[in-house]
């Protein structure tokens, strides 16, 4: 039996701490009252909130980099594309609009609420990418010339049509996609890259804070190249805080903090639920989103988020406890 690659913590932690975000992220934007949201103090948050979607690429980049580059040997890469292929489905049957199905049919406008891109599909298709680059004969090499094409070209990108739009959808926000490939799939190549050398105390910390703090002033570069150079700057500085800073603090405190890690390992998981319970949970007066809406005070919203997340937490736990309970017990030797 092939044993699997050993966890590497700090990895879950950076991801459970992206998922508290996230998850504060939805609470805030469904429920927090509409004029605070429109205040300069939330525009500073939403900078932060900005910062979440990113993460959860560059962390899925950097973990298939670390099996590609240091691993002893290649890993088959159908299980890779096969669980790919299922988020990949999830993120597609989570906006299934049924009541639009039933109304329209397959137009056109059925076909582009159907295809929505969501963060889902776009990780999805960003890992496969990266098991295509794999396979190229210089990869690193075609995952930096990849990375360039994504983020020079994703202002024009968002203009390309092939008349299929399953494909289209890939490409533009014009039609409710919410992550096109350009430039989002960047962060994930960035993350592939970056695991060639692995995250260090120095170079990682002097490479983030160059990109997040000079991205703005580089010359002749566009919007979108800066929007992305500046975010990744950040992304790196802050794996490298949770590499040498708060991993190390909080595994002497385990298992007070083992929920982080939980959230971490469980990100799927909880990133399903939490949206049902906001968007799809029938609840008495409909949905959540639409019985409370963007109409509550700071408090209010500060009950609402570590409830949401307690709730998806525990679900995660259930699907840990059940892979588990899964796994053959090991045979003991006859006496």
């Amino acid at each position: 039996m092939p044993s699997n690659p050993p966890r590497h913590e700090w990895i879950d932690l950076f991801r459970g701490l992206a998922v508290i975000g996230m998850v504060e992220t939805h609470a805030s934007n469904t429920f927090l009252d509409s004029a605070l949201q429109e205040t300069s103090a939330y525009e500073s948050l939403s900078y932060w909130h900005g910062l979440v979607a990113p993460s959860f690429f560059w962390i899925m980049g950097y973990l298939r980099g670390l099996t590609f580059f240091h691993a002893p040997k290649s890993r088959p890469a159908w299980p890779a594309a096969k669980r790919l292929l299922q988020i990949m489905l999830v993120g597609y049957l989570m906006h299934l609009p049924w009541g639009l199905m039933s109304e329209l049919g397959f137009s056109a406008e059925a076909q582009w609420r159907i295809f929505m891109v969501d963060v889902l599909q776009c990780l999805a298709v960003s890992g496969l990418l990266l098991l295509a680059i794999e396979r190229i004969r210089f990869p690193w090499v075609m995952a930096m010339g990849t990375l360039f094409l994504v983020v020079a070209f994703a202002d024009s990108a968002t203009h390309w049509r092939t008349g299929l739009i399953p494909l289209d959808a890939y490409f533009t926000r014009e039609h409710g996609s919410l992550f096109p490939l350009f430039p989002w799939a960047g962060f994930a190549l960035a993350g592939f890259i970056i695991s060639r050398w692995k995250v260090d105390q120095i170079g990682t910390a002097i490479l983030g804070t160059v990109l997040a703090l000079g991205a703005d002033y580089l010359p002749g570069i566009g919007a979108t190249p800066a929007f992305f150079l500046e975010r990744l700057g950040w992304i790196i500085l802050l794996a490298s805080a949770t590499r040498f800073g708060i991993d190390p603090l909080l595994q002497k405190k385990r298992p007070g903090f083992g929920w982080l890690y939980l959230a971490g390992r469980e990100s799927l998981v909880v990133y399903v639920v939490h949206l049902a319970l906001i968007h799809a949970v029938p609840w008495p007066g409909g949905s959540l989103e639409k019985t409370i809406g963007p109409t509550q005070p700071i408090l209010n919203v500060a009950l609402l988020f570590p409830s949401l997340l307690l709730a998806s937490l525990l679900c995660g736990a259930l699907n840990e406890w059940r892979k588990k309970a899964r796994l053959p017990k090991p045979a003991t030797a006859l006496n």
